[in-house]
């Protein structure tokens, strides 16, 4: 884009592309990025590169590149470190942070054993203490996530809504607030403890607050939708959610071939308040966009592969075995929901 606005020269191109970042460190990452890309686009002759000049070498391979092309998310990395240390010992998915690697969760890498002393989210670091446990002797096992309290989702000025029959779909700048509820600690002597965030007669902070922003796609139920569907197995609604999630992220995949490595989906069970939220990883990309237009069109298949099916609680030829999600017929339950909003 910015070869077809007329800054063609190099280092006009690596000033617009890196110096708008005040951090060296990750101006020095975005070079190195840049001079990988535009390599590649010479080495598949899309780009010529004359006297340190950058011109499109073929109209026909950029748009036949473009065409093919689908944004690659990468999703950040958290550094974990001993507080006297420079350099991290290793690093963490951002994603999983929430989940096992807040202060008290226990970390394993390369065989080795670490508890998490405290978080920095500004610098995004993870600050821990080496503990010497025998690999042979301790239980993996006994490792459990954190839990966390129903996400909070929340939309920018600029939103697209639909009401679809008995759903509101909305679409646009996402913002997902999420914290911790149990923190599964652990102590050298006692094991393993659930360190519950809600009792206020454990002096525990609980002001962590993790915040993501993305574009996505939300899909809120009406108040008593879930529990006409459920009945008496509306107290499973989050694995009923769980389940919906997965039989329409397998049918992106299938229709619009997007992969599910390229989105993240969030629930929220609370009740009277229960929707899904499907976003793009690491950014937006246009996958969640592509989503809501074509929601109805995704819907339908579902049911359509649902009914043609003989199996009874979902097999391999159509949304593997979904009775591992929501056990109580799951498959009579998807087609009472479909049914309910597609008619």
């Amino acid at each position: 884009m910015a070869i077809a606005y007329g800054v063609t020269h190099l280092d006009d191109l690596t000033s617009l592309y890196c110096n708008a970042i005040s951090d060296q460190i990750t101006q020095d990452k975005m070079y190195k990025i840049l001079r990988q890309a535009i390599t590649f686009l010479i080495t598949n002759g899309i780009l010529t590169l004359t006297e340190n000049c950058v011109n499109i070498g073929s109209y026909v391979e950029l748009e036949l590149f473009l065409r093919n092309y689908s944004l690659r998310a990468i999703p950040p990395k958290w550094s974990v470190k001993q507080q006297q240390d420079k350099n991290a010992i290793f690093t963490i998915d951002a994603r999983k942070v929430l989940r096992e690697a807040l202060p008290g969760n226990l970390l394993i890498n390369d065989g080795r054993f670490w508890s998490v002393k405290t978080i920095d989210q500004r610098r995004k670091k993870i600050i821990v203490e080496e503990l010497l446990i025998q690999k042979n002797s301790f239980d993996v096992s006994k490792i459990e996530k954190n839990k966390c309290f129903s996400p909070e989702f929340s939309f920018g000025r600029f939103t697209q809504e639909v009401s679809f029959q008995k759903m509101t779909i909305q679409c646009g700048d996402l913002q997902i607030v999420q914290k911790p509820s149990v923190i599964n600690s652990y102590n050298p002597v006692t094991g393993f403890l659930p360190i519950d965030l809600k009792n206020d007669h454990l002096k525990v902070s609980s002001d962590i607050v993790f915040t993501e922003n993305s574009t996505g796609i939300v899909i809120s139920f009406p108040e008593n939708i879930l529990q006409d569907v459920l009945k008496h197995f509306y107290f499973e609604r989050f694995h009923f959610l769980r389940l919906i999630a997965k039989v329409l992220l397998l049918e992106v995949t299938r229709e619009l071939n997007i992969s599910n490595k390229e989105l993240v989906n969030s629930l929220s069970w609370k009740k009277g308040n229960e929707a899904i939220a499907i976003y793009d990883l690491a950014g937006p990309s246009g996958n969640s966009q592509k989503i809501f237009l074509h929601l109805e069109l995704l819907l339908r298949s579902i049911l359509n592969k649902l009914v043609s099916c003989d199996c009874s609680v979902g097999c391999g030829a159509c949304f593997g075995d979904l009775a591992k999600i929501f056990q109580y017929n799951p498959k009579t339950f998807l087609l009472k929901w479909l049914e309910k909003v597609l008619n």
